[in-house]
């Protein structure tokens, strides 16, 4: 791997990690839901068809319900790339008030 991809990464994951210290500063451990994971794609050396993800991640959920949520909640952004962020988090049962 890359120099530069792997400073990418250790960079990356020390603000993942101060984002962390965060949800904690706030007393939010219990509350927060988080995912969060930086990654790059590069050609797999074994197979040219293929490529790997080298990656760095932090999840913050206490149940596979949690997670659950997460990934419907990242699906439907995905899906609804166009739709403005109001009807995104209605969509999602999320109200800002």
């Amino acid at each position: 791997m890359d120099e530069n991809i792997f400073e990418f990464l250790l960079e990356s994951q020390s603000i993942m990690l101060e984002l962390d210290k965060l949800i904690d500063k706030y007393g939010l451990r219990d509350k927060v839901l988080s995912c969060n994971v930086q990654g790059v794609l590069l050609p797999d050396p074994e197979d040219e068809s293929a490529a790997r993800l080298y990656s760095v991640y932090n999840l913050v959920a206490d149940s596979n319900d949690e997670v659950d949520t997460l990934k419907d909640f990242i699906q439907d952004i995905w899906d609804s790339e166009d739709d403005d962020l109001d009807n995104l988090l209605r969509d999602a049962g999320i109200r800002l008030n």
